[in-house]
């Protein structure tokens, strides 16, 4: 007999389960192609390749040095010499080539990809490379339009790799990472000197992320990076219910029980506990004598399918494997009475529940709601809910889904002012932080926050609501915090908080400035970074302008306080 030929199979994954994305700096792709092909790209079965500083001109054809399997090299190449950045990915992965919806300085070079996982949801892939005399540029860009990006195309998520040199740029760097949430994940160094300059930086949760250095490509310094990205794929949520077989109950063994129970011991306290008394001793005895067993369902099981129709289909399953295993002609009979079985099994199942459906409607045992939904669903009209058409302002009639989406949307920003509400709710609430630590903090930290809350303003601007976000600085929402502290101390004389209380200031000189205001206070002269003399120093000198300008507001409340403060300190 002779042998059976083993032919080579190729791996292909439609379902962007997981994807392989390598990135490497080539310095000088004429040079290095074929060691990037065989040693790195096939090697590895890459599904993603990118890199830069190619040393391509549009001299060279746009299918040069294609890799068999994947596309062209989508390429941007420098006018000057040197540089260059390039893509190419696998035929086979749902990818789609972004073309960014702002405007792309000239100097700067990066490419996106958009990579669409099993679930549907999009992925925003930036590959780009900053030299390192180009300064913040290209980081600055990221920055403020990445949001742009990823709204446009519909994106959940964002990696950015390449080439960036982040340790020349490290405070624009970490401004990218804070504004978006994001984390680099290349721990290692990726050049011959022992620096890490390929960043892989993405907003992915760690679990889904692995990167590993690979060799150096070629004659360059720089070695690839490769980056496996896991995405989970749907599954349908399982619910339980409880099946009673109510032909099968002992009802005499249930009534003696019931009459030989103490009520007194059970219903006694208030009506809420008689209730939840009398619920849990119905219960326990109905589970005792009462046959039942428990039955997982999906969203996407037919109603008719029940415990039956579950045993049929996995005895079918079963009998499948057997017959995968050895596919003997027994297994083969086996298999087929375990197809033939349960398709009996489903059509019992579907006549019987349309008995019982067809009874209870009889009956009047649903409501009028669910009597057209059933009717409607017997009649093939309506799978589901569905919303009925909505009429707009100016008389018009939203029909199509879209339409319908769109009104809702525009009318409920209207009731809660959309993205606004959500950051100050979600985002600006996390942000809060004590005055008395942050009073004294360099600009440089807190204008990472800063830059947190000019995302939020952009969003907002951008959420086509036509709405103008009303957000006071954070430095406003500190200084307000920081007054209030005052107010507390030397008006409502807090417990805790009286090491930070301050003598009065005694005038020298009797002015009318001096008499307008008898309550300032003393501020000490501090050249120290300590925290609270910091704070002490800063917030005595804005309670003594307070003081000047509204001399009355003792025996106010703490929000009347704030309010007033509000509107007192300058926008």
């Amino acid at each position: 007999m002779e042998p059976r030929r083993s032919t080579p199979r190729r791996c292909y994954k439609p379902d962007n389960s997981e994807v392989i994305i390598i990135s490497a700096n080539l310095r000088g792709f004429h040079t290095n192609v074929g060691e990037l092909t065989h040693s790195v790209i096939i090697k590895n079965r890459a599904d993603i390749v990118f890199v830069c500083e190619t040393f391509l001109d549009d001299k060279v054809p746009e299918s040069y040095a294609r890799v068999q399997g994947y596309s062209v090299w989508l390429r941007k190449d420098r006018s000057t010499q040197g540089g260059g950045v390039a893509f190419c990915y696998k035929e086979t992965l749902n990818v789609q080539v972004v073309e960014p919806s702002v405007p792309v300085p000239r100097g700067l070079e990066l490419l996106a990809l958009k990579i669409i996982d099993s679930n549907g949801k999009g992925m925003l892939c930036v590959g780009c490379y900053r030299p390192p005399s180009q300064g913040t540029v290209l980081l600055d860009f990221l920055t403020v339009n990445i949001d742009t990006m990823m709204t446009a195309n519909q994106c959940e998520n964002l990696i950015i790799i390449g080439d960036l040199n982040q340790n020349v740029v490290r405070d624009a760097f970490n401004m990218l990472l804070v504004v978006y949430d994001l984390h680099n994940y290349v721990s290692f160094p990726t050049h011959s000197s022992g620096s890490s300059l390929d960043p892989v930086v993405t907003d992915l949760p760690p679990h889904t992320v692995q990167c590993f250095p690979l060799d150096f490509v070629g004659t360059s310094d720089h070695v690839a990076v490769l980056t496996k990205i896991h995405f989970k794929r749907p599954r349908e949520k399982i619910h339980s219910r409880t099946l009673w077989k109510w032909e099968a109950a002992n009802w005499g063994a249930l009534r003696s029980t019931l009459c030989r129970t103490d009520w007194e011991d059970v219903l006694h306290g208030d009506i809420d506990q008689k209730v939840g008394r009398l619920t849990e001793l119905l219960h326990a005895q109905q589970v005792r004598w009462v046959p039942n067993s428990v039955h997982k369902t999906k969203a996407s099981d037919q109603p008719w399918f029940g415990p039956e129709c579950r045993a049929a289909s996995d005895a079918k399953y079963r009998a499948w494997l057997a017959f995968r295993r050895h596919p003997t002609a027994r297994n083969r009979h086996t298999h087929r009475e375990a197809a033939k079985r349960m398709r009996t099994t489903q059509e019992w199942a579907s006549e019987q529940w349309n008995v019982n459906l067809r009874g209870q409607l009889k009956r009047g045992q649903v409501g009028s709601k669910r009597w057209w939904s059933l009717v409607k669903e017997q009649q093939g009209e309506s799978r589901g809910n569905t919303v009925p058409p909505l009429v707009r302002g100016d008389g018009s009639v939203a029909q199509t889904a879209r339409d319908k989406a769109n009104l809702l949307a525009m009318h409920f920003t209207e009731k809660i002012k959309g993205l606004e509400v959500l950051y100050k709710a979600q985002v600006r609430s996390s942000m809060e932080y004590a005055c008395l630590g942050w009073g004294g903090a360099a600009n440089k930290h807190l204008a990472l926050l800063n830059k947190v809350q000019g995302r939020a303003v952009r969003l907002i601007r951008d959420s086509g609501a036509g709405q103008e976000p009303h957000l006071h600085s954070l430095q406003h929402r500190r200084d307000v915090a920081g007054l209030t502290v005052m107010y507390k101390v030397h008006q409502q004389r807090v417990p805790h908080l009286h090491t930070l209380r301050q003598p009065l200031r005694r005038a020298q000189v009797t002015t009318r400035a001096a008499a307008l205001a008898p309550a300032e206070l003393l501020q000490p002269r501090c050249r120290t970074w300590h925290h609270q003399r910091k704070f002490v120093c800063v917030y005595v000198g804005w309670w003594n302008a307070l003081l000047a300008s509204q001399p009355r507001h003792g025996g106010t409340a703490v929000q009347e306080f704030k309010e007033l403060v509000n509107a007192w300190l300058p926008r």
